[in-house]
């Protein structure tokens, strides 16, 4: 299990634990006491999470000399 955890990129772990919050918040059995929507992301955001998720991957790393 540690390896598996030291391989994973971070983003991917970040993703996961929101997608965890996500779901935890959706299936409360008591309820929320507000819904919470999300600001939509600006473009900028938006690229610079996907630049990150890609520079996390490993097909995408440069090769280090």
């Amino acid at each position: 299990m540690p390896d598996v955890f030291w391989d994973t990129p971070i983003p991917q772990i970040e993703l996961a634990l929101d997608g965890r919050v996500d779901f935890l918040k959706k299936t409360n059995p008591w309820g929320a006491a507000k819904e919470e929507t999300p600001a939509a992301a600006s473009e900028e955001e938006a690229a610079d999470r996907l630049i990150a998720i890609l520079r996390s991957s490993p097909r995408y790393r440069k090769p280090t000399a």
